[in-house]
C-alpha cells in the first residue's frame, strides 16, 4: 500500500484514486455527509473531484478547496473501506496540492502563527490572554462589539476557549521534568495541555509519581504538526516532526505518552511524512514508543489492578460519567477499552455509554473554524443524548473533543451543571 509520502507523482495519485470503486460504504459513516446529504461531502464524492483534478479536467479553484475543507479527518471512511483506499489520506494530499497552489487560507494563517514554534507560540498565546478579556467572554447581542468584530468565530459561538493564565510549562518545575523511576517515560504535552488544559499534565504527573515514575518532559517541544498537515502544509508538519523526534532522542526512553488523542495519532503517523528510508526508520523508532496515557496506564502499568479502587464507596451517591471516544483514539489508534477500564477502576463512578459510542463529536480541528454550522449540527446529535443521559460529567481524551463538548453544554442550556473533563482528572 502506498504511504502518503510515496505518492509524489500525479500518475501515482491517479492510480490511488482509481482504487475507489464508488461503493458508497463511506457515506454510511461520514458525519458530514450524514448531516448534509451532499455527495461531495462524502469521501466518495471528494475522491471523484480529486480524480478530475489529477486528470487535468478540473482545476484547483476555490470551489474545490471548499469541498476539501469539509472533511473532519476522523478516519471513519478508511475504517470501513473494503478496498483499503485510505480516503482521508488522499483528501489530505489534495489539500497539500491546494496549499501548494494557493497558500494558506485566513484560518490556516492564524493556526500557522499559533503553532509556529515554542517561543513564538508562547508570545502569541500571552497576547491572546489579553485579547480574550475583550473578545472571548459572553457578549450580549446588543453589544457594539458585534459591529466592531463581525467575525463569525466570535459571533456564532456561545463558548470560546479560555486560555490558562499559566501554561503547563510555567507551572511545572525543571525537577519534575527529568526522567527517573522504574520506567523511562517521555511526555509529549501538546498545545492543548500546555495552554488550555494544563490540569491534564499535572494529573498525569501526580498519577505517575504514585507509580514511582518521573517522566522526561523536554521544555522546547512545540506542536505535533497535525493542524499544519491537515491544512496541507506538509513542509511545516515535517519540520515539527523532526523537532519532536530530535528532542525526545536526547534521552533513552521506553515510552512516549500523550494526553491528547489527536497529538497521539499524529505522533504515530510521523513515518508517513518522510521520503528517505533513514528518516522514516528514525520516525518509526519514535512512533513505536508512542502511547495514549490511558493505554499506558492500563496496558503497561496495569493501574486498574495495582490501585486499591475496585471496591465501590457507598458513603456518597454515584457520579454519573459518560465517556466519548475521540476519533483519533478509537479509529487512528484502536484504543477503546483502556479509557473505560480506567474510569471503571475509580470508586463511586457509574459509567454511562452513548447509544452510538463511536459517533464523531464534529470538532475536527480547523473544520470547526471553517465549517462551524455543520460542526454544531453534528455536535447537536451528541448533545441530544446528553440531555437524555443527564450525566454529572462528560469525559474524553482529546483537546478538540473537550472544546466541542464545552461548547455543547452552553448550547443546550441544561439546568444541571455538567463538567467536561479528561479521564486522568477523575483519578
Amino acid at each position: 500500500m502506498l504511504l502518503p509520502c510515496d505518492i509524489i507523482q500525479m500518475s501515482d495519485f491517479e492510480k490511488a484514486l482509481k482504487r475507489c470503486i464508488r461503493c458508497g460504504a463511506c457515506m454510511s459513516v461520514c458525519p458530514v455527509y450524514q448531516t448534509t446529504r451532499i455527495e461531495t461531502d462524502a469521501a466518495r464524492g471528494k475522491l471523484a473531484v480529486l480524480a478530475e483534478v489529477a486528470s487535468g479536467r478540473l482545476d484547483l479553484f476555490s470551489h474545490v478547496s471548499k469541498i476539501l475543507s469539509r472533511c473532519l479527518s476522523c478516519g471513519a471512511c478508511s475504517e470501513v473501506c473494503a478496498n483499503n483506499v485510505r480516503p482521508d489520506s488522499l483528501i489530505r494530499l489534495g489539500r497539500e496540492m491546494d496549499f501548494a497552489r494557493h497558500g494558506p487560507r485566513l484560518s490556516q494563517r492564524l493556526l500557522e502563527t499559533i503553532t509556529r514554534n515554542d517561543l513564538e507560540q508562547s508570545r502569541f498565546i500571552k497576547s491572546g490572554i489579553f485579547l480574550e478579556k475583550l473578545l472571548c467572554k459572553s457578549v450580549p447581542e446588543s453589544s457594539g462589539l458585534y459591529m466592531r468584530f463581525p467575525l463569525s468565530f466570535f459571533t456564532e459561538r456561545t463558548s470560546i476557549p479560555q486560555i490558562s493564565r499559566r501554561s503547563f510549562f510555567e507551572t511545572c518545575s525543571p525537577e519534575e521534568r527529568r526522567a527517573a523511576g522504574r520506567l523511562r517515560v517521555g511526555y509529549f504535552v501538546g498545545c492543548g495541555a500546555n495552554y488550555l488544559f494544563p490540569e491534564q499534565g499535572h494529573a498525569l504527573l501526580g498519577i505517575l509519581r504514585k507509580m514511582d515514575i518521573s517522566p522526561f518532559i523536554p521544555e522546547r517541544q512545540g506542536c505535533c504538526g497535525l493542524m499544519a498537515q491537515s491544512a496541507g502544509d506538509r513542509q511545516r508538519a515535517v519540520s515539527m516532526a523532526r523537532h519532536a523526534i530530535d528532542l525526545f532522542a536526547e534521552t533513552r526512553l521506553d515510552y512516549i505518552i500523550t494526553t491528547c488523542a489527536s497529538c497521539g495519532a499524529q505522533l504515530k503517523a510521523f513515518p508517513e511524512l518522510f521520503h528517505t528510508e533513514a528518516e522514516r526508520e528514525r520516525a518509526e523508532a519514535f512512533s513505536d514508543k508512542v502511547l495514549d496515557a490511558t493505554d499506558f496506564l492500563i496496558n503497561v502499568i496495569e493501574y486498574d489492578k495495582t490501585s486499591q479502587s475496585s471496591a465501590q464507596r457507598q458513603d456518597r451517591p454515584l457520579i454519573r460519567v459518560v465517556y466519548h471516544d475521540p476519533c483519533h483514539l478509537r479509529i487512528k489508534q484502536k484504543v477503546m477499552e483502556a479509557p473505560r477500564r480506567l474510569l471503571s477502576s475509580i470508586p463511586g463512578i457509574e459509567l454511562l455509554e452513548f447509544s452510538t459510542p463511536g459517533q464523531c463529536c464534529g470538532h475536527g480541528g480547523a473544520f470547526n473554524l471553517s465549517n462551524f454550522s455543520i460542526s454544531m449540527q453534528i455536535l447537536d446529535r451528541k448533545m441530544s443524548e446528553i440531555e437524555k443521559l443527564q450525566p454529572d460529567k462528560i469525559v474524553t481524551g482529546c483537546t478538540g473533543c473537550l472544546l466541542q463538548f464545552q461548547q455543547g453544554i452552553e448550547r443546550i442550556k441544561i439546568k444541571k451543571k455538567i463538567e467536561v473533563l479528561h479521564p486522568l482528572q477523575l483519578l
